[in-house]
């Protein structure tokens, strides 16, 4: 027993040994593939991130990175710029970004077919250049000016690239996989800029022209509209001002109705006024006659009877005249003779004696 701490301290430092000399970390993001030195070659099998037994001289771990990775081709940096020849025989120079992964599983596989990380990836560099030769070569000039064929040939030359990676496999499905191409710059023929400058201004004289020809027509479409809107306008007014005229003539037929309508009740009124005023004058008339004839018709009688008679003498002999003399009969009786004859001074005494 008391050489129990001996040995496992011995223990704890061989354990420490073989640790520190046999075991190696895969990081997280890397992929290891084992290699045995004895003549065995690559291990077919990926190992995943972790520790793993790694015997020196015996075994080599070689780590690769199965994250998404770029190859670039610019003047900046990577591969340098890539020179096409286009379909039109015009040099155009590219700098593109290729983004590629290794397939999960595929590690082992990418370093015995293309060597390690180095390696390998100088070999995709050579097969994805000579894809953008072939399938961006077709390409026009004035292509790279449109988007949409930007994005067409380069899917196009993804999928070349997948399919000569697929070539380098048993199972044909490849150890790479390329998933996009970015066109990051474009750099054109000064030919091809002198030729698309004038290019461009002969289109631009065309759509000046073009403009020019819709103006004139859009022009005479707007005179053709405001001609026929004026006309629209008038005979609008005309129409309403015959309307009016049809109103106003309406009106005054009613107004000239009811002022006729008016008259004639205000004649018929008058006429009946008059008829009322004349019926009541005939009757006062009528009646005046009546009563006038009636009074002197009491008046007859009443100078019938004997004082009526008496009161017509009285009046006959009343105020009588004389020559130049009047005798008022209602001081003197003139039925008295003497009493008469002295008024008017006559002597009648000698003729009495």
């Amino acid at each position: 027993m008391k050489y129990l701490p001996t040995i496992v301290i011995s223990a704890f430092i061989i354990v420490m040994l073989f640790f520190m000399i046999c075991v190696e970390i895969v990081p997280l993001d890397k992929v290891g593939v084992r290699s045995n030195m004895l003549g065995q070659g690559v291990e077919k099998l990926d190992l995943k991130p972790g520790m793993r037994i790694i015997i020196p001289g015996i075994h080599k771990l070689d780590m690769l990175d199965p994250t998404l990775q770029e190859l670039t081709f610019a003047s900046e940096r990577g591969e340098g710029p890539l020179k096409l020849r286009t379909s039109d025989q015009y040099t155009t120079q590219v700098d593109l970004t290729i983004f590629f992964r290794i397939r999960k599983g595929k590690a082992w596989e990418v370093l015995t077919k293309m060597g390690p990380a180095y390696a390998f990836t100088h070999r995709f560099g050579q097969i994805a250049r000579d894809a953008i030769w072939r399938v961006m070569g077709k390409m026009k000039t004035e292509d790279f000016y449109s988007s949409a064929k930007r994005i067409e040939y380069s899917n196009r030359t993804i999928l070349y690239i997948n399919k000569e990676l697929a070539k380098m496999t048993e199972d044909k499905k490849g150890m790479l996989m390329a998933e996009n191409l970015l066109i990051r710059k474009v750099v054109f023929d000064p030919r091809f800029e002198t030729q698309l400058i004038n290019k461009q201004l002969l289109d631009q004289r065309t759509l000046l022209a073009k403009s020019e020809k819709n103006r004139e027509e859009e022009k005479e479409k707007t005179e053709l509209i405001e001609k026929k809107t004026a006309a629209d306008v008038l005979a609008i007014n005309e129409g309403m001002r015959q309307e009016i005229k049809t109103k106003v003539s309406e009106n005054e037929r009613k107004v000239a109705e009811i002022v006729a309508d008016a008259s004639l009740k205000v004649k018929t009124r008058l006429a009946i006024a008059m008829r009322s005023k004349r019926e009541s004058i005939a009757n006062a008339e009528k009646m005046k006659e009546i009563a006038r004839a009636t009074g002197q018709k009491a008046i007859n009688e009443s100078y019938q009877s004997f004082g009526g008679k008496m009161l017509l003498s009285r009046k006959f002999v009343e105020n009588i005249r004389i020559g130049k003399i009047e005798i008022n009969t209602n001081q003197v009786n003139p039925f008295d003779t003497e009493q008469f004859l002295k008024m008017v001074g006559a002597d009648f005494t000698k003729d009495k004696e």
